[in-house]
């Protein structure tokens, strides 16, 4: 194990100011460790309550629902003591790849134990009979005649109750309907004042809101089953840093290979389940020396996982650093800056990603480089101080390309405006949406024209100050990342092509039809 850490930390330290026979053993404290660990099995349950109208049959029928609890605590201690069942619990981590070990506070569910149970109730509003008294008319059965409204007698419709009616010759004689009573006997209840109630058909009762007129409820009650882990292990007896991995991430430890388990279901000495693991892996507490100085490293497992190691590659490339610094300041020679930083390969390597990737990648891809001795914060600078420094290098020459290729764009656009082309195409195409959709291509098309140039023109001095860390075939196929280019290149070829077309408005008769000015 010690070996292996000697050979990671000369790996990471290769290219970065340490010469190999500058890095030796000072202290080997290593160990093969054996513990035991349990992970308690808790059955646990949740209760999912439904109601349905009517009777529905759904499981197991209980009369009473207050039962229930005495019930569920028969299935969980019979589940406890029954061989099979306790071995499907079992099973259900012990199957796993990861064996279950180190699985703290979750939750299992166990199917084979789930229940449901069901209880016929009858309704409380109307007493399990499917009908309540009529609320219109009170279970009296009647209502109120709606044209007389219980006076017995409606104003006579003949004589509009005047009692008097007038005869074709004009003279007033007595009502021969009423005869004179203005009143008569009302005709749609009969003279009774009373009709049967309209809502319960003269019953008195109507259908119960509440259940619908069937009477009775089913309550039906789903017991669902789950496991609980509960997961101890010996920590006094073990390293801090072993016990930090093991309890934040013991199952991938165990699935990899960096410890051995061996787990098997046991009981408990107050009757419940569990499961006991025999655990064995190898760990060292080492000092490196590394030019001179110690370096703390703690390795776990059969494939010597380092678990904590200090930023000693922030103290080994400071020097170096700091010429990126000046670089990225534009302090005095950034070529010469670049290139005697780039000597040491963390550097080297950052300013790689940095012209060929975007930073968040780049931050990620030397991060991978660097997993352990270099701090976060040291690899986020090194990518943000190598964009400007290259940037300082490269802005010349970026800004003579785009200079360059715009001017390649004004003359495609004179060439095409003022020359035969756009006559030759509009002689082909009419004076239409296409023609007009040809006139607006060459915006894009400038740009992208624009933006080549440039990144051409930018490749030339990052090659000369980053070539010796590239190899001859990735050195041919160069072609940096240019973060700045787009949007000029863009709206550079924008302007150009408006100012085209606005001259046509005065040295050509073919001023575009769409052009309103």
């Amino acid at each position: 194990m010690a070996n292996k850490a000697l050979a990671q930390i000369r790996s990471l330290t290769l290219g970065n100011g340490v010469k190999k026979d500058s890095i030796h053993i000072i202290k080997d404290s290593s160990e093969m460790i054996n513990c035991e660990a349990i992970t308690h099995l808790e059955l646990i349950h949740e209760v999912k309550e439904e109601q349905k109208k009517g009777q529905h049959q759904a499981g197991e029928i209980i009369e009473d629902l207050t039962t229930l609890p005495k019930i569920i605590e028969k299935i969980s201690s019979s589940a406890i003591k029954n061989i099979d069942m306790r071995k499907a619990m079992s099973n259900v981590l012990l199957s796993r790849p990861d064996k279950g070990f180190s699985i703290h506070a979750e939750q299992f569910d166990v199917e084979p134990l789930n229940k449901e149970f069901c209880s016929f109730q009858p309704c409380q509003a109307c007493q399990g009979n499917g009908s309540a008294t009529c609320q219109t008319c009170n279970g009296q059965k009647i209502e109120k005649c709606s044209q007389c409204y219980g006076r017995t007698t409606i104003n006579c419709n003949f004589c509009s109750g005047s009692g008097i009616k007038k005869s074709n010759d004009g003279v007033e004689r007595q009502c021969n309907r009423c005869f004179g009573k203005r009143n008569i006997k009302c005709p749609r209840c009969q003279s009774r004042g009373t009709l049967p109630c309209r809502k319960c058909g003269g019953t008195g009762n109507t259908k119960c809101g509440t259940c619908g007129g069937i009477g009775v409820f089913t309550y039906i009650t789903k017991i669902i089953f789950k496991m609980k882990t509960l997961f101890e292990i010996d920590r006094a007896s073990l390293p801090h840093p072993a016990v930090k991995m093991i309890e934040n991430s013991g199952g991938k430890l165990v699935e990899n290979g960096h410890i051995k388990i061996h787990g098997e279901a046991v009981k408990r000495e107050d009757g419940g389940l569990a499961i006991q693991y025999k655990v064995q892996f190898p760990y060292a507490d080492l000092d490196i020396g590394v030019n001179g100085k110690p370096i703390k490293v703690h390795m776990f497992g059969f494939k010597a996982k380092m678990l904590k190691v200090s930023n000693f590659l922030d103290q080994l490339i400071e020097q170096n650093y700091a010429l990126l610094l000046r670089a990225a300041n534009n302090d005095g020679n950034v070529v010469g800056h670049i290139r005697k930083a780039s000597k040491t390969r963390m550097i080297g390597e950052g300013l790689l990603f940095s012209v060929t990737m975007r930073p968040k990648k780049a931050m990620m891809t030397l991060k991978k480089k660097f997993p352990i001795g270099a701090s976060n914060e040291i690899i986020k600078d090194i990518i943000i101080q190598s964009n400007k420094a290259l940037i300082n290098i490269s802005r010349k020459s970026h800004l003579s390309g785009l200079g360059i290729g715009l001017a390649i764009t004004g003359i495609i656009n004179a060439a095409y405006f003022f020359g035969p082309v756009r006559t030759i195409v509009s002689g082909k195409l009419g004076d239409t949406l296409a023609l007009t959709a040809t006139d607006f291509i060459l915006i894009p098309i400038g740009g992208v024209i624009t933006m080549m140039v440039s990144k051409y023109m930018a490749a030339s001095p990052l090659k000369k100050a980053l070539g010796p860390l590239m190899p001859e075939r990735q050195r041919s196929a160069f072609k940096p990342i240019n973060h700045n280019s787009q949007w000029p290149a863009y709206v550079g070829s924008a302007i150009i092509f408006i100012i085209a077309v606005s001259l046509t408005t005065v040295m050509s008769p073919a001023t575009p039809s769409w052009f309103l000015f």
